[in-house]
C-alpha cells in the first residue's frame, strides 16, 4: 500500500483553497489548509507535509516566497509548489533559484498541480 502524503496549503483565496483541498483529498493525499502565515505555522506544530503549496502573495502575511525559507529552516528538502494569479518570469526565474521549489500561476488545471505534486515528491 502506498503511503498518503500530506500537502500544506496556504493560500488567502478560500474558494481557490478549498477547491484544491477537495480535488487533492479525492487523490488521496491528507490536506490541511491555511489563509496566512500564522496559521501555517500554528498547522506545522501537530502536521508534517510532504509538499508545500503556497501564494506567492498572501494578504495579511510574509509572501509564500519567505513562508518557504521560514519553514525551509526545519524542513529543508520540503518541496515548495509557489503559485499566484500574477506571474513574471522575474518571479519564476527566483523560484528557481532554490532547490525542489516549483512555480506555477493561476488559474490551473488540476492535472497540472497533480503532475508536479508527483514530480517533486519522486525528486524531480
Amino acid at each position: 500500500m502506498n503511503k498518503q502524503h500530506h500537502i500544506l496549503i496556504v493560500d488567502d483565496d478560500a474558494s481557490g483553497r478549498k477547491s484544491l483541498e477537495i480535488v487533492l483529498t479525492a487523490k488521496g493525499f491528507q490536506v490541511k489548509s491555511a489563509s496566512k502565515d500564522t496559521e501555517a505555522l500554528e498547522i506545522l506544530e501537530t502536521f508534517s507535509p510532504d509538499v508545500l503549496i503556497l501564494d506567492w502573495m498572501i494578504e495579511d502575511s510574509i509572501s509564500g516566497l519567505e513562508l518557504a525559507m521560514v519553514i525551509r529552516e526545519d524542513r529543508p528538502q520540503i518541496p515548495v509548489i509557489l503559485i499566484t494569479g500574477y506571474p513574471s518570469e522575474e518571479l519564476e526565474k527566483q523560484t528557481r533559484q532554490f532547490p525542489k521549489m516549483y512555480f506555477l500561476a493561476k488559474p490551473f488545471r488540476p492535472q497540472q498541480m497533480l503532475a508536479i505534486i508527483r514530480s517533486s515528491l519522486s525528486g524531480n
